[in-house]
């Protein structure tokens, strides 16, 4: 059923490839809050959301589907990163379901290898260029409806065969182990993959943080599994504030590659 509420994301985008996986939290349990979207602007442009509605449930997951159409018609309506946030902000109050919202919103451009990213207290995005992992903690804010003030964003230029993840916190938590091992665990496994494969990498991420397994059942703060990598190949068209933990949630992980001279 997740499925069915979730976006279409494309194998292929101008200027970017595409892969998926999906592993669910719990069994039995196959509808909840994460979702994903990736698009082409107008500007042309690539959009791409992780986001994060607490709770495990319909209710959840009508509200997630809510969020992620409100999204996409904000930004294609030529919003940027921080003033989408701000559109959501504003939508809180009547979207039923959206009491705990996290989320993080970027564009790339293709012509000129840039990334301009906002996280609406979600956890911070991945950057691996090579052999190293960055986290990017720049462009950050409180939840959905909880910021006071003006939403800030974060510019920067995407290195020649880089990958970013973004993800949800069921990716890095553990039962009775502090975030910042989970982060330390995500950093060191993404270092060590290599290859432009987007799939491939969702593939071993997803993988890697797991250990393969699956829970049968999740107690708060426990990842038994996650829910949805994402993983972008970019072709160019030429050659804050640390992360706060929020509520347990299922995951999901964003990469971005980046070729060169094709």
């Amino acid at each position: 059923m997740q499925q069915a509420l979730l976006p279409k994301v494309p194998a292929e985008l101008p200027g970017a490839g595409i892969g998926v996986c999906y592993r669910p939290a719990d069994r039995g349990r196959d509808v909840g809050g994460d979702w994903y979207d990736a698009f082409e602007l107008p500007t042309g442009r690539i959009g791409f959301a992780a986001g994060d509605v607490v709770g495990h449930d319909l209710k959840a997951a009508v509200a997630m589907g809510r969020l992620q159409q409100l999204l996409r018609y904000v930004a294609v309506g030529g919003s940027r990163p921080a003033k989408v946030l701000q559109a959501l902000d504003e939508a809180c109050p009547a979207v039923t379901g959206t009491d705990f919202a996290t989320l993080g919103y970027a564009e790339y451009d293709p012509a000129e290898a840039v990334i301009t990213y906002a996280c609406a207290g979600h956890p911070p995005p991945l950057l691996v260029a090579d052999g190293r992992a960055t986290y990017l903690n720049e462009g950050r804010s409180a939840p959905l409806g909880f910021q006071d003030g003006p939403r800030s964003e974060a510019r920067l230029i995407v290195p020649s065969e880089a990958m970013l993840v973004w993800y949800s916190d069921g990716l890095i938590e553990r039962r009775g182990e502090v975030v910042d091992r989970g982060l330390d665990r995500l950093a060191a496994l993404a270092a060590g993959l290599s290859g432009t494969d987007a799939q491939q990498w969702c593939e071993s991420l997803l993988t890697g943080m797991t250990d393969g397994q699956l829970s049968t059942h999740r107690e708060p703060g426990q990842v038994g599994g996650v829910g949805r990598p994402t993983a972008f190949r970019v072709r160019t068209a030429r050659p804050s504030r640390p992360y706060q933990r929020s509520s347990p949630a299922e995951a999901k992980g964003w990469q971005l590659s980046r070729r060169t001279g094709k």
